[in-house]
């Protein structure tokens, strides 16, 4: 778990620190670059809440695409 918000936490430190001005496209990318690990492990152990756990990490980069956006402006 530390080495996902890790993940997490060096994406935005690098993204926003060349690119403030294209947060949800920034957002997006990070999405798309971690999921696709929580889609394997669906279907490789047929544990479907994987499929929730990545829906609901898209709602929370929507939310903190609002929070960034306040912090950069």
């Amino acid at each position: 778990m530390a080495g996902f918000f890790s993940a997490l936490a060096l994406l935005d430190v690098f993204c926003f620190s060349f690119i403030k001005n294209k947060i949800k496209t920034i957002l997006l990318i990070e999405w798309i670059i971690i999921v696709p690990i929580f889609i394997y492990w669906a279907f490789e152990y047929e544990y479907w809440l994987w499929i929730t756990l990545a829906i609901s990490f898209f709602v929370t980069q929507q939310l903190r695409d609002k929070k960034i956006k306040k912090i950069v402006a």
